[in-house]
């Protein structure tokens, strides 16, 4: 999986199956991270739950970045 870090939206631009999805992670006052899954281009979120968890699982277990 190819992706790269946007440092300045505390997000992760990645490479999955063709397409390109946003990953911005915010957090609340308790500390709670939320991973937010868009697509980069039109700002639309990305709806399908096991889409996102595969996304995340793939970027847990995989070495990449963008010159892989």
């Amino acid at each position: 999986m190819k992706f790269v870090h946007v440092n300045s939206i505390h997000g992760l631009i990645v490479e999955y199956n063709g397409e390109h999805i946003l990953i911005q992670v915010s957090e609340d006052n308790n500390g709670t991270l939320t991973f937010d899954f868009r697509d980069p281009y039109t700002d639309v979120a990305v709806t399908d739950v096991n889409k996102a968890r595969d996304i995340i699982t793939q970027l847990m277990t995989e070495t990449g970045g963008v010159d892989d």
